[in-house]
């Protein structure tokens, strides 16, 4: 029988160009998150699902989601993962978490996401050939298929 899931509040960072790490972006999106919420503190966390498309090649780290986790003190036993849907990570964490309550498996999660794409210019250009690694190489993006290519289109 599937439970029901909600959203049951959010959190932001600010925007715009800042000095801030992948890491400080994580630590005020999840603390503004749990300051929306009253009664849910980070221990009650069973599940975590961050969404980030390309933090090794962007912030140089793997395995985001574990230190998310420890970032904001919560301790999962149950379910954590980082997906990554190339601009749509964060609406895939956000389906994983809603389908672990919904299969009962979890009660509580929360779901993150977090990108730092803007480093230093000297590195732009690797930059720029990584967001093509969201498609595929050997056919789209040597053939000049991109974004908005496929929106014009579709």
């Amino acid at each position: 029988m599937p439970h029901n899931a909600a959203i049951v509040g959010g959190g932001l960072t600010e925007w715009g160009e800042r000095d801030a790490t992948w890491k400080d972006l994580a630590q005020e999106a999840g603390k503004a998150t749990f300051d929306d919420v009253d009664g849910i503190e980070p221990e009650d966390v069973e599940g975590l699902f961050v969404g980030a498309v390309q933090p090794e090649r962007f912030a140089f780290q793997s395995h985001v989601a574990p230190m998310v986790a420890e970032l904001l003190g919560i301790d999962v036993n149950g379910m954590l993962a980082r997906t990554e849907l190339a601009c749509a990570s964060g609406q895939a964490a956000l389906r994983y978490a809603w389908l672990a309550i919904a299969a009962g498996q979890l009660d509580v999660a929360l779901v993150l996401g977090v990108e730092k794409m803007n480093i230093d210019r000297e590195h732009m250009p690797e930059i720029q050939s990584n967001m093509t690694n969201v498609l595929d190489r050997e056919f789209d993006g040597v053939n000049g298929l991109n974004g908005p290519s496929y929106f014009a289109q579709y």
